[in-house]
């Protein structure tokens, strides 16, 4: 895809007729950014979770003893942590021109968004449309000294490293079975090649494909008004955050996914699942519902 321009009309996209600008219903605007946390791996007691502690691929039981004396045994998730967005998402954007103005500053790994949403209706107050304004963004992953080598005293950033994302990811429209509108948008990226290939050094395994999605259902009655049902989908890693008009949906209804609580079984099924390749999905509920 092209880099994104608001005024590209690679970047609308519509269904039904929507030629009618007075009879017009917003939706509220939808995002999703993916990251991972940093954490400070060198604190005591130590901040990383107890699944990616005693994981083989950070204790390095079972790696040679090349590689042990190359890389420190193993401590793949020393160095993943040690790449986190030291910046979390905020839990309230002021509106889209933050949101999209923080895409070009703040660390992340991912993020896709819908706005200017809107069900266009007839003169019985019918739908008779739905248009909206999509986008995609692959991001970096921070390098510091201390992901090279874990003894090093923390430091400031040393280099930013931009990921990969799968060409031609567009979003899918369609009407409801009975009413509305249906539009499913996914999204699939990994590290770089050079990161990839030092994934490969440290586990012996290339990254898959991390992925997130949203399947988002909206609906308008003149009687009742409208209704919206988010759907979302992704890998079990990295974390991922939902925003609904801009305000962040933190676990009401497991919308968003975290993963430092994913079990030690779910993180060696993501690094073992092979090279491009979906990641597997994350579990738990992900069904966000609201009206407008």
């Amino acid at each position: 895809m092209p880099e994104w321009d608001e005024n590209d009309p690679r970047w609308w996209r519509s269904i039904g007729d929507t030629s009618d600008e007075v009879n017009v219903v917003r939706i509220p605007d939808v995002a999703l950014i993916a990251t991972i946390p940093y954490v400070d791996t060198a604190a005591t007691p130590p901040q990383m979770p107890h699944a990616y502690l005693t994981s083989k691929y950070e204790t390095g039981q079972g790696l040679s003893p090349a590689q042990h004396l190359l890389f420190g045994g193993g401590r793949a998730f020393t160095r993943l942590f040690e790449s986190g967005d030291q910046n979390a998402p905020p839990l309230v954007y002021s509106g889209y021109r933050q949101f999209h103005s923080s895409l070009r500053c703040d660390a992340y790994r991912a993020a896709l968004w819908f706005t200017n949403v809107c069900i266009h209706t007839n003169s019985n107050g019918d739908e008779s449309g739905l248009s909206f304004r999509w986008g995609t963004r692959v991001g970096d992953t921070p390098v510091r000294p201390r992901c090279v080598i874990p003894q090093l005293p923390y430091n400031s950033l040393w280099k930013c490293m931009t990921g990969a994302a799968k060409p031609n990811q567009l979003p899918i429209l369609q009407r409801g079975s009975v009413s509305g509108f249906i539009v499913t948008l996914r999204y699939d990226f990994k590290i770089c090649r050079f990161l990839d290939a030092a994934q490969w050094v440290l586990t012996g395994h290339r990254a898959p494909w991390a992925w997130m999605g949203l399947e988002c259902g909206f609906r308008y009655d003149p009687s009742t008004g409208g209704e919206f049902r988010l759907n979302m989908i992704g890998s079990s890693i990295p974390t991922q955050y939902l925003y609904v008009d801009w305000h962040r949906v933190d676990g009401i209804d497991g919308c968003s996914h975290d993963m430092m609580g994913i079990q030690q079984a779910d993180i060696h099924a993501f690094v073992e699942k092979g090279s491009c390749v979906p990641g597997p999905v994350r579990k738990g509920p992900c069904v966000h519902t609201g009206s407008f």
